[in-house]
């Protein structure tokens, strides 16, 4: 059974996407099932989904939109698709590190009041040094794995969330449209349930931004 869903809504970017699941398939080594949520991506992008193969630890899924319904609803559709325990709701322009996503599950599943998940990430200023890769900056991050700094909202380039929560308080609003404002909303909303936001140390995705 999957552990975590990684729900990734794509829209154009064919080489930022390879690279993304290319990094989730090289480096996952527990059970996941990967939903790709194409937004009536352009036919290189398209070409590029159809061509990724599972492997022993990631099960992929793809669902086909007509149309572009912007990150909010792709992302829902995806959530609503999976079953597991835990959903990673991931950007197409990031890259996975070794053990990045056992490590976040380890902080979530230890605390029962933490309910979102982030790493950390270019997005925070932790960027790789000149002739470092991001695997580097995970290896310097790894003695971190069992730290943890609250939130006080996460932020959806790469948001692990309890099922649980989702549950409770339902998934992304999809009044914000095409994008921006819905993680910081749904962060807002899991606070007042009583779960906490939380950053993982020790555990690291690379992020381009604004991709």
């Amino acid at each position: 059974m999957s552990v975590c869903d990684i729900v990734i809504p794509v829209y154009h970017q064919p080489e930022l996407t390879r690279d993304c699941v290319a990094s989730i398939l090289r480096t996952t080594r527990i059970p996941v099932t990967l939903i790709i949520v194409d937004n009536a991506s352009d036919a290189a992008t398209k070409a590029v989904i159809r061509g990724f193969s599972p492997n022993e630890f990631v099960k992929i899924e793809v669902i086909e939109n007509a149309e572009n319904l912007g990150f909010g609803k792709a992302v829902n559709q995806g959530l609503r698709r999976g079953s597991s325990p835990f959903a990673l709701i991931l950007n197409n322009d990031t890259f996975f590190t070794e053990k990045c996503l056992e490590i976040m599950l380890g902080i979530a599943r230890r605390h029962p009041d933490i309910g979102l998940v982030n790493p950390e990430s270019s997005n925070f200023g932790v960027r790789p040094a000149p002739g470092e890769t991001a695997d580097d900056v995970a290896r310097k991050l790894a003695p971190l794995a069992e730290s943890c700094v609250e939130f006080g909202n996460c932020i959806g380039f790469a948001m692990l969330v309890k099922r649980e929560v989702m549950d409770k308080i339902g998934y992304l609003d999809e009044a914000f449209g095409l994008a921006y404002f819905e993680d910081t909303d749904f962060s807002m909303r899991a606070k007042a349930a009583g779960y906490r936001c939380t950053k993982a140390c020790g555990a690291y995705v690379y992020h381009h931004e604004h991709k």
